[in-house]
């Protein structure tokens, strides 16, 4: 029985685990923070609209995003507890990879049409240096 194949959702990247055998392939956080980082480094916004959750189970990202620095040993096939993807060319040029954030706070706010949105207020503040790996 075969499994599927995996597709990186970075856009512009056509990295597969069908075609691809030499890259690896990494699930979203489960953690909101960390989470919300690899969303906006890799320029996909439209996948604010799921919870983490949703995201470690169904959408991955591949080893060309990571710079060296965010492996675990020289496999390249395993990430740090804090990795970051940073390396992406089909984003905007004016988007700065963020490399952490911490929620500071979050403020449920009425806007002009009555819907209600949530806005987050951002403070850089992860280390992305332990060198511990991830459960991925």
């Amino acid at each position: 029985m075969s499994r599927g194949s995996h597709y990186c959702c970075a856009p512009g990247c056509s990295s597969n685990t069908h075609t691809d055998l030499d890259r690896s392939f990494f699930r979203f956080p489960k953690d909101m923070k960390r989470c919300f980082i690899w969303i906006q480094n890799c320029g996909r916004l439209d996948l604010q609209a799921f919870d983490p959750m949703h995201l470690y189970v169904n959408y991955k990202l591949c080893s060309l995003h990571f710079e060296n620095s965010m492996f675990a040993g020289m496999c390249g096939n395993k990430l740090k507890k804090m990795a970051i993807p940073t390396i992406f060319n089909n984003v905007c040029a004016d988007v700065k990879p963020l490399l952490s954030v911490e929620i500071v706070s979050t403020e449920l706010k009425a806007d002009e049409n009555n819907d209600d949105s949530i806005e987050v207020k951002l403070e850089s503040d992860l280390n992305i240096s332990d060198s511990t790996t991830s459960g991925y």
